[in-house]
């Protein structure tokens, strides 16, 4: 299933087409800070911060992010496919 086919919105889609890091991506779209992600989270900011400059994201860390804002932790971890 692409990221359109599961209603993605399309702003997002286009953004991580862009470059910009699924996380950066959704968490923007939320209108979500990274220190309002943190708190929500129990990760640090600077963690979240690495994560949306590329670092990678351990499996719990993309679990509560996605519990955060929603998203299914594997589309955070993924590139889309159109």
């Amino acid at each position: 299933m692409t990221m359109r086919e599961a209603g993605i919105p399309e702003e997002v889609i286009e953004a991580i087409e862009d470059g910009v890091a699924p996380v950066r991506a959704f968490r923007v779209e939320t209108e979500i800070s990274v220190g309002e992600l943190a708190e929500d989270t129990g990760i640090p900011p600077h963690r979240i911060d690495a994560i949306e400059d590329g670092a990678p994201a351990k499996a719990d860390e993309l679990k509560a992010i996605g519990e955060a804002l929603q998203v299914p932790p594997d589309v955070l971890a993924s590139t889309p496919s159109a």
